[in-house]
This record gives structure tokens, sequence and C-alpha cells, in this order.
């Protein structure tokens, strides 16, 4: 496809990235793990992936459109399993069996010599992988584009699963490709291989509900002050070009924010999507009729006889105006409607300063929500994120030092959820076009009064529900500071038990909240705990800035 000569020059100065106030381009094409928005489908396909390695599965296939995010997500499972294990990712094309085993020893850093004959390799591999068994670890080989992989190859990639102990694989293998590769699996060509496969991922392309979550959050990891704005008809128009696939919507967006850019706007809509498109189909304008041809014989008339015509209408049109006995024209009194100016002499607003107008909010599904507000949240590392649904009065809302996400209702109907925060400068707020606006009682009419609270805690919580009167570990140290810092615990009793004082202290806490005092600390309670007590003040600024 051909594209605009400026744009080059637009993408080379980064004059673009300078107008929105971004650091960076924000729809980059190359795979960036910085940018990973796992989607309900991507979050899944990774737990499976670990899971199914982690498992000792053995053969594990992943398949998806090209540009459906496969090599993102390899290489976030790289990051997430690299220190448990010793990982091989193959992303280019092996002729032969020697230069398959060899790059799979050297990408384990595994000395050997490029001339080390196939029987050799073998032996090497083995050796490498009994070795680290015994040592308690894994390994995993990854070949993305499996699909190039010719069929002798995948035979000699089944008979290297063949090494494992009498319980257990010896080494997992994940084959990531297009849908070609699995129609290959099921061509009836390598049955033996399909028959080994455990774990078998389908990645589909994102929906229509996730897109501006998905577009929100690449602008936001790439310093987005909230002064991008997709409207829904641009949103509509960039789905319908991109049918929801990762890569065609970076494609688009990086077409429409350069649009954007020329024209001066802050605000995408479908009519710069769509020139954006058309500038990029085109490339150049098309070529002019041959001098002496018909048309251009005819072109040349139609010139002329639109000239005349034009040129006598403002004649005619002269002479009404000045003919004696006219009055003077007088200007429309009429005060112009206001005209939303995005041109450069307007300044743009603060990065983060909220609209002063209310704007509707649009509600989306739960799921959805919180998967988007997982990204916004600081998780520490090796915690557990949790959701407390607990009913809250609008006053509760200025109370909270996250966001949350609200139920929202439309007349009889259930609109969806919405995103708000409580902004000590601002007040509350809703997250909508790639920024917090203002929200106020009115808009906050259609709430039914439930909330989803996230939470998070270090370890794990018994059946992700509660913790019990008995139970110990770190999740349960952390409530116990909680409690201290409200002083419902003696401070310094944090000895990893729930014990009877700690029961006593989480009955105190659920009477003032409201809640039933049963001295289990179920998700409801340790929602309104954690917002309670694992704040100081300085965190809560920092949350709620």
């Amino acid at each position: 496809m051909g594209e605009r000569p400026h744009s080059l020059v637009t993408r080379r100065l980064g004059m673009y990235t300078d107008f929105f106030q971004l650091r960076e381009e924000p729809f980059q094409v190359t795979p960036n793990p910085k940018y990973l928005f796992l989607s309900t489908v991507h979050r899944e396909a990774l737990q499976k992936l670990a899971d199914g390695v982690r498992r000792r599965k053995g053969f594990i296939e992943m398949v998806g459109t090209a540009g459906t995010g496969k090599t993102l997500l390899c290489k976030e499972l790289i990051q997430m399993l690299s220190p448990e294990m010793d990982i091989a990712y193959l992303f280019y094309p092996v002729l032969n069996e020697q230069s398959l085993y060899y790059a799979i020893l050297k990408q384990w850093g595994i000395p050997v010599s490029e001339e080390t004959p196939v029987p050799g390799l073998l032996e090497k591999i083995s050796e490498f992988l009994k070795e680290r068994f015994q040592a308690g670890k894994n390994a995993l080989i990854i070949l993305d584009e499996a699909q190039n992989l010719s069929v002798p190859l995948l035979e000699n990639l089944r008979l290297l699963s063949n090494l494992e102990t009498e319980s257990e694989k010896l080494l997992q293998i994940l084959l990531t490709g297009q849908p070609e590769f699995h129609e290959l699996l099921k061509s009836g060509k390598i049955p033996q291989l399909d028959q080994r496969i455990r774990v078998r991922i389908f990645l589909k392309p994102l929906d229509r509900e996730t897109l501006p979550l998905y577009i929100y959050h690449r602008l936001n990891t790439a310093g987005d002050a909230g002064l991008v704005e997709f409207t829904e008809d641009a949103l509509n128009a960039i789905y319908a070009r991109s049918n929801g696939i990762p890569r065609l919507i970076n494609a688009t967006c990086e077409q429409a924010l350069e649009e954007a850019y020329r024209k001066k706007s802050y605000r995408i809509d479908a009519a710069i999507v769509q020139a954006a498109q058309e500038g990029i189909n085109e490339g150049k304008a098309p070529p002019k009729p041959a001098a002496g041809t018909f048309f251009a014989r005819f072109a040349m008339t139609y010139r002329v006889a639109m000239a005349i015509l034009v040129a006598g209408f403002l004649g005619l049109t002269l002479w009404l105006i000045l003919k004696p006995g006219n009055k003077p024209l007088q200007a429309d009194r009429r005060t112009p409607p206001p005209v939303r100016s995005t041109t450069l002499d307007k300044k743009p607003p603060p990065p983060v300063a909220a609209a002063k107008e209310i704007v509707p909010v649009q509600g989306r599904p739960l799921e959805v929500m919180r998967h988007f507000l997982e990204g916004m949240l600081p998780l520490p590392e090796g915690n557990h994120l949790y959701w407390g649904d607990i009913r809250l009065g609008q006053r509760d809302l200025t109370e909270l030092h996250t966001p949350v996400l609200l139920d929202m209702m439309q007349g009889q109907a259930r609109e969806g959820w919405i995103c708000v925060r409580n902004s000590e400068k601002n007040g509350l707020q809703a997250w909508k076009g790639g920024g917090w606006k203002s929200l106020d009682n009115i808009a906050l009419r259609n709430w039914t009064g439930r909330c989803q609270i996230p939470f998070w805690v270090p370890g794990t919580i018994r059946n992700g529900k509660a913790l019990h009167p008995g139970d110990a570990g770190p999740a349960v140290v952390t409530i116990q500071k909680w409690l201290s810092s409200l002083g419902l615990l003696t401070q310094g009793g944090e000895s990893g038990t729930f014990d009877a004082e700690t029961e006593a202290a989480v009955k105190r806490f659920q009477r003032m909240e409201g809640l039933t005092p049963d001295g289990i600390a179920g998700r409801q309670t340790l929602a309104l705990l954690f917002q309670r007590g694992a704040f100081s003040k300085k965190q809560a600024m920092k949350n709620g800035a």
C-alpha cells in the first residue's frame, strides 16, 4: 500500500507525538511486551500456556490469525517462566533437523559446534534435560510461526518429545502458528504429532466492547495526557477495518493519529479515520488522461462550460446587489453557534485536568472493565488480585483509595459497568475517552449501588473466597497489619496465623462497616479492610490524585 509522502516526514520527526504529548508512538507494529493488553481471550490463553508447561503436558498448540498477538503472548510467557525453567525461543524458520537441534542448544547456552552431527546434538540435549530434571528444573522449546516448518521437521520434534521419565515429560514444546498450521495437523499427514498435543489454544480477535479499552491502554502506556479522544463512530470505523485484529487496529490508529495531527485535531472521528485510510490506499492522485484522447477533450469542454456558467451566476448576483433602490445589506445579528476549536492556536488542556462538563459514560460488560482496571492498578509482584462485590452509598465512594467499578442501569435495563475514582483535587471522576472526567450526583442517578472493589494480598486465599480462623500464611499477616493500622489488633501481633485475637478484630471491623460479624474475612470484608487499612495518607493521595 502507498503512503502519503509527508507521513514519512511526520513519523521521522515525531511531530504527531509532540502534538498529542506522547512519549513514543503508541501503535507500533513491532511486538513490545510493555504494550501487552490482556483481553479475556488473551488472559485465558496465557493461563493455559503457563499451566500446560508447568504441568509438563508435552506438546502445546496455539493458533491464531496473523496479528492476533501470538508473539506477544510468547514473550510474556517467557518473562513469566524464565526464572523457573530453561527456554529456547525460535522465531525464525529452521531448514533441517541438524540446524534445529543446534539452534535449541545455543538458546540454552550450551557450547556446541555447528559441525556436530545430529546424533551428537541429540545426546547433548538428552544429557542437559536429565541434569535439569534432577535439579528440579523444567525445559521449554517455543517454535513461533510453526506453519513454516516442514512435515519431516515436525516429525523430528515428535521424536524429540520421547525424552521422558516413567511419569513425566522432560521437555515441553509450544508450537504457535496461523490457522493453516492447525489444518496441517488435522490433515492426516502427521497424525502421531496431532495425537500428542495435550493443550490447544485458539486466539480470537478482540470484540467490539474491548476495542476502546485496548486503544486507550496503548495510549496510556505511551504517556497520553488525556488529549486524544476517539469518538464512537471512529471506533466503529476502526473495528470495521480491523475486524478486531490487534495488528490491524494498530495500523489503523497510527494512520488516524497522523491524519488528526495534519488536521490539528485532538478529537478523532470517523471522517478522520476514513481520510487516513483513503490516503494510505490511494498513495497518489490518479493519473491525468492523456492529451488528445476523447476523455481529455471532453474534460476540457466541461471545464470551459462550467467556468462560463459560474461567471454568469456571479455577474447576476452582483447586479441584483448593486442595482438602484436596494437597501444596504446588514449583518446577521443572530449569535453564531459555538465552534469547537481544534487548531494549534488553542492550547491543549492540562495533562490531568478534569473536564468541567459532565460527560455521559457508556457502561461496558463487567469482565471487560475488570481487565481494563487491572492494567491501571499498582499490583505488587507476588500479590494476587481479588474483587469484592459490595453495595455502597455515594458518600462511601469519596472514601475509597483505588478506582472501582459501578453497576449502571438505563431505565429498567442494565447498562453495564463504569470505572470511577475519587480524586482529592477534583472529586469523583469517571474514565471516559482516555481520561478522567468529572462525575456528579446527577450522573450517579443510574447507579444501582452495587460496586466492585479491587484488593490484593500476597499469597492466595482459600478457594479464592475467604480467610477463615485457623488459616495461616502471608495473606493472614497482611490483614493483621491492616487491622493493626486501624487500632483493632495489637501492634506487632502479626503472627501469620488466623487466631482468636484476629477473629475478634475481624468481627469488630465487620460491625463498624455494617457487615455480618461472623469473624470470617470474606471478599466483602477484605475489600473494605484493604481500603481502610492498606493505605497511608501519602499512598491514598498517590492513588487518587
